[in-house]
């Protein structure tokens, strides 16, 4: 038997989420009531009980029409404004996995990579060499002995990491207002960084994004949970795909592929 404590939560929990339902179930207690004392009384003080179970039922139904027309309308039309001015923020967190994926196409051999799952999306990692980082310091290479080392990054000296995180600041304010799917969504991807111990760049020797499997196989699939959150609760919205410009003139425009979302 659940403690008392986790029955009223439940109790509360289907209150708050149904409260129509909830009016509606009152309003059939008191209509009942109504029939009923038109019977002789059964019972010592039946019709007086009766008196409060009625105008309690009628109250509960009053109180939770009132709440409905008086907070949730505003709230859902305040909600709907929010989300209309911030689609483009929670469209870019949504696709950031997919243009970390397509910066590696961009890298990798020509072929059909299946990222959609752990496994390919390892075994086309493995074709992609380590990343310099972008950091502006006395080269980007170190010798240690004969080896060469290079200051590594697989999120580009964390830069997609970053963008991530100031569109999801520009939101935070709001998330509450959104479908908490939605939200709890938005609020990972937004401290990735933070569960991953920085994601700083490192000096590993020449070789594959092998190592960084992980960390990248999980910024993918957080990004991907957003984009099929926001496509389950706001399925009116439109999810664009941005063009990803090349970073000098006279690098090609790479387009992220339908496969990588």
């Amino acid at each position: 038997m659940p403690k008392p404590s986790i029955r009223l939560a439940i109790m509360e929990d289907f209150i708050g989420s149904h409260p129509l339902l909830f009016s509606a179930m009152a309003l059939a207690v008191s209509a009942g009531i109504e029939l009923l004392q038109a019977w002789p009384e059964f019972m010592p003080l039946g019709h007086e009980i009766g008196e409060v179970a009625r105008n309690l039922g009628y109250g509960i139904a009053a109180a939770c029409v009132f709440n409905w027309i008086i907070v949730e309308i505003p709230a859902k039309r305040e909600a709907r404004r929010i989300l209309d001015s911030y689609w483009w923020n929670l469209n870019e967190m949504a696709l950031s996995g997919a243009m970390l994926l397509a910066q590696y196409r961009q890298m990798a051999p020509k072929g059909e990579y299946n990222t959609q799952t752990e496994t390919g999306m390892k075994d086309f990692l493995k074709t992609i060499p380590l990343i310099p980082s972008q950091t502006s310091m006395q080269g980007t290479t170190v010798k240690s002995g004969p080896e060469l080392w290079v200051l590594s990054d697989p999120f580009a000296h964390t830069t997609l990491i970053e963008y991530v995180e100031g569109q999801g600041a520009v939101i935070s304010p709001f998330l509450h207002r959104l479908d908490p799917g939605v939200a709890d969504c938005a609020i990972e991807l937004m401290h990735f960084r933070q569960r991953m111990n920085g994601l700083r760049p490192v000096f590993r020797p020449p070789g594959s994004l092998e190592q960084e499997f992980l960390h990248i196989w999980e910024f993918v699939r957080h990004s991907r949970r957003l984009r099929q959150a926001l496509l389950t609760h706001y399925p009116e919205h439109e999810l664009r795909v941005p063009t990803i410009l090349p970073l000098s003139p006279d690098q090609p425009v790479h387009q992220i592929v339908d496969a990588d979302l």
